[in-house]
């Protein structure tokens, strides 16, 4: 499993997590793609990125992700899982509960495909800890008193606009 690392992600100087489990490759915004670490980026910006370089996953350190639109909708066509916590992290929670929940979450990847994964929790019960962008953004749109397929067009509109703009054209490959 390929795991990119969002900016924020704390990423402690000398810590060696492929000593611990050698299956999971964690990867840094920073090395992964300087140029979008040296500026601030969109979330689901980042998350394009990450599926056109073939993560699996993105860990973040930010816990409105689930819950932003256009990073709903990014992930609803880019095929990896968001790994968020349900509050802050420092360093050594952050890192620990990453590489302990690794082996479920690729077993829960491997069973149900990408998902959002909500840490910490004891397990990983679905509709708990688990979900479907698709299914959050639908809740999202209805709270909104939406359509589904009008906040869909909305929010790809806006990535379309934003990746023009920034002449990243490359990154909405998924998009419709």
């Amino acid at each position: 499993m390929r795991v990119l690392l969002d900016q924020g992600f704390p990423n402690p100087p000398g810590f060696k997590p492929a000593a611990l489990d050698a299956t999971v490759e964690y990867i840094p915004l920073v090395q992964f793609a300087p140029e979008l670490a040296k500026v601030s980026t969109p979330d689901w910006m980042v998350i394009l990125a990450a599926a056109r370089g073939g993560f699996d996953a993105l860990a973040v350190d930010d816990q409105e992700l689930k819950d932003n639109e256009l990073c709903l909708i990014a992930l609803c066509y880019a095929p990896i899982s968001l790994i968020a916590w349900t509050r802050g992290i420092d360093a050594v929670t952050g890192w620990a509960q990453l590489v302990a929940y690794a082996p479920k979450i690729a077993k829960r990847m491997a069973e149900a495909g990408p998902n959002i994964f909500l840490l910490p929790t004891v397990s990983l019960a679905k509709n708990n800890n688990y979900f479907k962008a698709e299914a959050q953004a639908r809740k999202k749109a209805k709270a909104a008193g939406q359509t589904f397929p009008e906040m869909r067009a909305a929010a790809v509109r806006a990535m379309k606009a934003e990746l023009a703009a920034r002449r990243r054209p490359e990154l909405g490959a998924r998009l419709p």
